[in-house]
């Protein structure tokens, strides 16, 4: 297992982790807090990229409505992009109205694991600015699958 922190400081940003992260193709599930229209639009530009790279990739991502910060208008602005990926991405609204969660996993096509747990929402201040600190975990299956089920068991509604 290989532990590194991401602060948002210099080269080591969420940004570039995660799409990093997506572009390996795989799955990936994503627990935020809050987004925003930029984050409609990075996950926009991620599901692009990935098309033009030929790489499969699935993405579930659960997202929170805490203290309402996730406007109505950027909700519909996801499903709409989920409609339009359908096979790339699964949105769903956390069960927990005080759901606070910042969780990244990634599984690559080969098996390796990546897990981010931090205080970095899916938005333009979480993924570049500092002020933020995450915690990556590299090739931990024991971690993974732990807060794989986690995740399962604690966010998820079916629609």
């Amino acid at each position: 297992m290989k532990v590194s922190v991401i602060d948002n400081e210099f080269v080591a940003t969420m940004d570039r982790e995660l799409r990093t992260g997506f572009g390996l193709g795989g799955s990936a599930k994503c627990a935020t807090a809050f987004l925003t229209e930029a984050s409609v639009q990075f996950l926009d530009r991620v599901l692009s990229d990935v098309r033009k790279r030929k790489r499969d990739l699935h993405i579930q991502l659960v997202v929170g409505l805490y203290l309402r910060f996730t406007s109505p208008n950027v909700l519909r602005r996801l499903l709409t992009l989920q409609h339009a990926n359908a096979d790339q991405l699964e949105i769903k609204v956390a069960r927990n109205e005080r759901f606070h969660w910042k969780l990244y996993l990634f599984k690559s096509h080969d098996g390796r694991t990546t897990c981010y747990v931090g205080s970095s929402n899916l938005t333009i201040d979480g993924l570049e600015k500092n002020g933020e600190l995450n915690v990556k975990l590299q090739d931990d299956r024991h971690a993974f699958d732990q807060l794989n089920v986690s995740v399962r068991a604690n966010t998820w509604l079916t629609h």
